[in-house]
């Protein structure tokens, strides 16, 4: 149920994780496998960043892509066969997305105790939640190269400080395009 949630908030808001580096270089380990997957699924003319940070976490986390008219998600689950079991949105707790311009319904994103943010590179974004209780997500929304960015987590997994440091992690990296 959670996962579901989760999903279908970051779907709809179209609108992980100790010290922050201050110069980034290459995705966190954690991204590295799935770098060709997103190279090969992203859609035409849009771009991805990962993020080059990840705070410590003592939960295993594997990662997934996922892509659609509206755009990218690499989905962050606790189980190895998150992607393929019968219900992956049970086992996601986070995410980041690279959003299509047609798909940003409203900018800037809804949600509740947005507040402007101002993240790394000269970008600015937003803070917001939505849900409440084990529900309650974390969000970081921002424009950059003509598309938006997001991550979302669950707000047990994540603070907002947390989503932050992510966020500007992303900022500063190098963005993956399309091999096609």
């Amino acid at each position: 149920m959670k996962g579901k949630v989760l999903l279908g908030l970051l779907i709809s808001f179209s609108s992980f994780f100790a010290h922050t580096p201050s110069v980034h270089s290459e995705p966190a380990d954690i991204f590295k496998p799935v770098v060709d997957d997103i190279k090969q699924q992203i859609p035409s003319g849009l771009s991805m960043r990962l993020p080059s940070y990840i705070p410590p976490s003592d939960t295993p986390m594997y990662p997934f892509v996922e892509a659609d008219e509206k755009g990218l998600r690499v989905n962050i689950g606790i189980k190895p066969d998150c992607a393929s079991s019968a219900s992956p949105n049970s086992c996601i707790i986070g995410a980041i997305a690279a959003v299509a311009p047609k798909a940003v319904k409203n900018w800037p994103p809804k949600g509740d105790n947005r507040q402007q943010v101002n993240l790394d590179n000269g970008v600015s974004g937003f803070f917001f939640t939505r849900g409440k209780g084990e529900a309650k997500l974390n969000y970081v929304a921002w424009e950059q190269d003509k598309q938006t960015f997001g991550i979302v987590a669950l707000a047990q997994v994540a603070s907002q400080k947390e989503l932050l440091d992510i966020a500007k992690s992303m900022t500063g990296e190098e963005a993956i395009n399309s091999e096609q």
